[in-house]
């Protein structure tokens, strides 16, 4: 299928020229009658994300718009749901710009979480997309704002845990939880911390271990 021809070219070390062929392939697609899937688009976003390219966040960015404007032309096939973001919050992981700590917390807060009458695009995070932006915003090149952000996300990922957890106590028959929290992400936002002298930091650090210390 196209998506094993887009990954196989992915993992192949000639990155700078595979990407260009990829990009071929998925726009060739089209004449070549070759329906899209998810998984398809997801497909290329990785590419995007392994090639190296200080471009790829943005391209993956690109990708997951892309899809959404042929779903609202029609397209059944093309309504991205969290794995597509996940993608590009990958890809921003990789190129811990300000400008794309910016990008992974605002996908995550103002388009994932958010339901459409309210602005957003109603797609459920789960608990890699909390992940990936904690870690692009903890590996950020700007470390107060960077970590700021990490802290403010993990925060988030806390209160839907808990909040997932609470719809499971009273629906036992619920689906298990999207997003669970473990040590892992505690423990990212620690090191990011600990690694910049900022006002209160002793304080902030007990806080975070405090609350660690329930998931352990």
């Amino acid at each position: 299928s196209i998506s094993t021809i887009l990954d196989a070219y992915a993992r192949n070390s000639e990155q700078g020229l595979n990407v260009t062929r990829c990009e071929e392939i998925f726009c060739l697609s089209d004449n070549w009658n070759i329906t899209k899937t998810l998984y398809t688009y997801s497909t290329l976003q990785n590419v995007y994300a392994r090639s190296g390219r200080a471009d790829g966040p943005k391209r993956a960015m690109e990708i997951l718009d892309g899809m959404w404007e042929r779903w609202n032309e029609g397209d059944a096939l093309a309504k991205p749901n969290a794995v597509n973001y996940n993608a590009v919050l990958n890809a921003a992981s990789r190129h811990p710009t300000p400008e794309n700590a910016e990008l992974a917390e605002k996908l995550l807060v103002q388009r994932m979480e958010l339901p459409q009458d309210q602005g957003g695009d109603d797609v459920e995070p789960d608990k890699l997309s909390y992940a990936l932006a904690i870690l692009c915003c903890s590996r950020c090149s700007d470390p107060p704002r960077g970590v700021d952000a990490a802290e403010k996300i993990l925060e988030r990922m806390e209160a839907r845990a808990k909040k997932e957890e609470r719809r499971r106590r009273i629906f036992s028959g619920a689906a298990p939880p999207s997003v669970r929290l473990d040590v892992e992400c505690f423990n990212v936002v620690l090191t990011a911390l600990s690694r910049h002298n900022q006002r209160g930091l002793v304080e902030r650090l007990q806080t975070i271990i405090k609350r660690m210390e329930h998931y352990a």
